[in-house]
């Protein structure tokens, strides 16, 4: 957050200083002391739903964290909370998403974008159901059979009309 130059007073909005009020919430955020001593703060709307974003991808984070800190047998979709769609994961996808999840919470808390998150969490859910399906998934995960290679025919090549 940005520093914060003073904390303004309730009267503070009904005089001159309300523009000074508004100009340093635009700046970051502004804090207002209430006349019951109650400590507020306003800010861009964008900064706030950008918080509530990285807080939710937080929780996410940690419910994948705890998840992985149980038996697999053990585990049900609703541990992984938000994330419940990376209980078809395998192990090793799991620990994969983990650990790129917590790169891009750190890249999103310091750019104050939460942007890497929103787009890694779409990318690997994409990946989780295109795994899960049963035609896609072990063509992805390179799983074949002997039975899945037939012979192709030669292909008839035909003169051009004309």
């Amino acid at each position: 957050m940005a520093v914060v130059d003073r904390v303004f007073q309730v009267s503070d909005l009904a005089g001159s200083k309300r523009r000074a009020f508004v100009d340093q919430a635009k700046g970051g955020n502004a804090r207002l002391r209430d006349i019951d001593g109650t400590p507020l703060v306003m800010l861009r709307e964008a900064g706030l739903t950008q918080l509530e974003g990285l807080s939710e991808a937080l929780v996410g984070y940690l419910s994948l964290e705890t998840a992985l800190d149980r038996e697999r047998k053990d585990r049900q979709p609703t541990d992984f909370g938000s994330l419940a769609w990376a209980a078809t994961l395998d192990e090793k996808d799991l620990r994969e998403l983990r650990d790129d999840l917590r790169g891009a919470l750190a890249v999103a808390a310091s750019q104050r974008d939460t942007t890497p998150v929103d787009t890694l969490l779409r990318d690997w859910r994409y990946t989780a159901l295109d795994l899960a399906d049963p035609r896609s998934g072990p063509i992805l995960r390179g799983v074949h059979t002997d039975h899945d290679f037939v012979e192709a025919p030669r292909p008839v090549l035909h003169a051009p009309a004309g």
